[in-house]
């Protein structure tokens, strides 16, 4: 038997890693740049501007695709539908936060058990 607990906390930290990963890429390197030259008073420093442009897309990139792949805790398929998705354009605004509930078994998120 499949802990649902277990399941929707690890979806939920995938959640958070994507939403911290996403507002870094955003906001990050200005706040770099702009500490970098008014606290320090030294120019921007290259490795970090590579850093900070070239790591987190990388992890944006993982993180999203396991996001977008996680497995529904009842069924075992995508719980996003996969490539299903993008049939109708409703369901794939869904796939963006993720549907309500499975697109295959309907199994509704955060749920506590197997329900039918």
């Amino acid at each position: 038997m499949v802990d649902f607990q277990d399941t929707w906390a690890k979806f939920r930290r995938l959640r958070t890693t994507f939403a911290v990963l996403l507002l870094c890429e955003l906001f990050l390197n200005d706040l770099a740049a702009l500490a970098f030259r008014s606290i320090l008073h030294i120019s921007y420093p290259g490795n970090l501007y590579f850093g900070v442009y070239a790591v987190t897309p990388v992890g944006l990139f993982l993180v999203g695709n396991r996001l977008k792949s996680w497995k529904c805790p009842r069924c075992g398929k995508a719980f996003a539908g996969g490539f299903r998705v993008w049939d109708k354009v409703s369901t794939s605004l869904d796939w963006w936060l993720l549907p309500r509930k499975c697109f295959f078994c309907g199994l509704p998120k955060y749920a506590d058990g197997p329900t039918p």
